[in-house]
């Protein structure tokens, strides 16, 4: 079996892409699929109604890959917010998330220097590498990304990406 290496963005080029990004929605959706690790598919289907308060700290229950019902926390205090005027799902298509990171991306000339297609995708590896940088377990890793097996989250450790700028910390 061939293992695909991970390739991921550093959380300054996150950063850059959510910072030209001028339609509240998707800048919303793009820090959804970055700071809580969803599949794009997840994100665009995120709305007011899907937030809970109920354990002492906002969550969202969504249905993941494979009809998998998982609860994450928010970890960001301005993501509830926003969140909160989000009455419906949003308006956009998995194909338009994905034109719109692959356009902003371009703007960019750490870009030049990626060889591999930046994607929605890169978002959720990024955020993993992301919390694994931070210090998060392995363990509390799967179950944030709704991985059904530790192998695949390790999958996370193993990489050979060539974009090692140092993380940076809010």
């Amino acid at each position: 079996m061939t293992i695909k290496v991970d390739h991921y963005l550093t959380h300054s080029q996150i950063k850059d892409i959510i910072g030209v990004t001028y339609n509240p929605n998707m800048e919303l959706i793009l820090m959804l699929m970055f700071y809580c690790g969803l599949r794009v598919s997840e994100a665009i289907n995120i709305h007011k109604h899907t937030i809970n308060k109920e354990k002492g700290y906002p969550t969202i229950t969504l249905i993941g890959k494979g009809s998998k019902e998982r609860t994450i926390r928010i970890p960001s205090k301005s993501l509830v917010s926003k969140l909160k005027f989000r009455a419906t799902k949003y308006p956009f298509t998995r194909q338009g998330v994905r034109q719109h990171i692959v356009r902003k991306a371009k703007l960019f000339d750490w870009s030049k220097d990626i060889k591999w297609k930046i994607g929605c995708h890169t978002f959720r590896h990024s955020a993993a590498h992301y919390y694994l940088s931070k210090g998060v377990p392995i363990n509390e890793l799967q179950a944030f990304m709704g991985h059904s097996s530790l192998a695949i989250t390790q999958l996370y450790l193993t990489t050979d990406n060539q974009n090692n700028e140092n993380w940076s910390v809010d």
